[in-house]
């Protein structure tokens, strides 16, 4: 494919959106705004489904979906990430753990969900099961 047409717009009305993901089955999409938090959107008709925030102190730098789609990584500035349930729409994550020595930059679920890798400026991709 050699080019693309813009085919919707999903807009935060109050937030810089920072970096967005798909869900594998390509009906919603994460997107972290201003840091401090992640919107996921319903990919077909644009409507907010969910907020995800209240546990990364510095602000959120990156997001993956689990190959399910069950499951969303949060990487921050606290050198940490988090796992959420997707669905849950009042919840804390389920995991919460320190990752690395400094800003996590990206996380990713490897294509069976069963190992997780996040990498830092620390100069390490450290790997998860």
């Amino acid at each position: 494919r050699t080019s693309y047409k813009r085919v919707g717009k999903l807009r935060d009305p109050y937030s810089r959106v920072l970096t967005c993901q798909f869900s594998p089955d390509s009906t919603l999409i994460a997107a972290v705004v201003d840091g401090e938090r992640v919107r996921i959107w319903n990919a077909l008709f644009g409507e907010i489904v969910n907020v995800l925030e209240g546990h990364h102190i510095e602000p959120i730098t990156c997001c993956a979906f689990a190959p399910d789609g069950s499951t969303l990584v949060t990487g921050s500035g606290d050198k940490t990430f988090a796992l959420w349930n997707v669905s849950e729409t009042q919840g804390l994550p389920f995991y919460h753990s320190r990752a690395h020595d400094s800003w996590v930059h990206s996380v990713a679920f490897s294509p069976n969900g069963k190992l997780l890798a996040t990498s830092s400026l620390d100069k390490k991709v450290n790997l998860w099961a």
